[in-house]
């Protein structure tokens, strides 16, 4: 069988899931160019970690939230994420997800749990499925920690963030957005919650909050990319 798969594959060889030509390489089982792979790097250890607010403000209930980022939102990486959010290529959710738990691995990240930021009902049947959900089971396996994927309910069907531009809007546009699953108890846990971008850092910000006042001992906020070039702050 293997045999002929990989006839198969000399014949009629699979297109790059990101740009389309043809693919001369799998990663993770998904068919890429090798254009593409180099061009998946993550930025360096010491510029992984930043403050989950790109705009911190008064009063914040929890001021020193941290968020982990390791990869870019530019060029091929943008082309993945959009290819799966957009183009429906949900295979790709195992390069990010699996290349993020490397990364944590790596940076001896450890957490007692991983819950993923939540779509509304609206969005998930527009999708068909929760990107972040899909990247965070990835990270759960090579974590080898449960994923709790229930424990956080997006409570309002909000705006696209990426269509808001005025920080204050999308602040106010999450407000609210999540509430607890009371069937679970994370009381002690510590808990690494999952994206797949952050920009400025509202949509975490307002999941972990919940997270924290629902007994959380520790967030860190993860995403597998961002558009932010923010000096190294605190890692977790």
């Amino acid at each position: 069988m293997r045999i002929i798969k990989e006839a198969l594959e000399i014949m009629f060889p699979k297109e790059c899931l990101i740009c389309g030509k043809i693919s001369d390489i799998r990663l993770f089982d998904s068919p890429l160019c090798k254009k593409c792979l180099t061009d998946l790097v993550p930025v360096p250890s010491d510029k992984r970690w930043q403050l989950c607010l790109s705009e911190p403000f008064e009063n914040d209930p929890c001021p020193s939230l941290t968020l982990y980022v390791p990869f870019k939102y530019e060029g091929r990486i943008t082309s993945l994420i959009h290819r799966i959010k957009f183009g429906h290529k949900k295979e790709l959710t195992a390069v990010l997800g699996t290349l993020l738990g490397k990364c944590l691995i790596n940076d001896n990240v450890s957490c007692d749990a991983v819950i993923p930021i939540p779509l509304s009902e609206q969005r998930l049947s527009e999708r068909g499925f929760n990107q972040a959900e899909l990247i965070s089971s990835y990270v759960s396996n090579e974590l080898n920690i449960p994923l709790l994927k229930d424990v956080l309910i997006r409570s309002k069907n909000t705006l696209r963030q990426a269509e808001i531009k005025d920080n204050l809007k999308r602040a106010a546009n999450m407000s609210g957005a999540f509430k607890f699953n009371d069937e679970y108890s994370i009381d002690g846990l510590s808990i690494l919650l999952i994206d797949d971008v952050a920009t400025t850092g509202n949509t975490l910000h307002e999941a972990a909050e919940v997270l924290i006042l629902n007994g959380a001992s520790k967030v860190l906020c993860c995403a597998f990319a961002s558009n932010r070039s923010v000096k190294n702050v605190e890692s977790y």
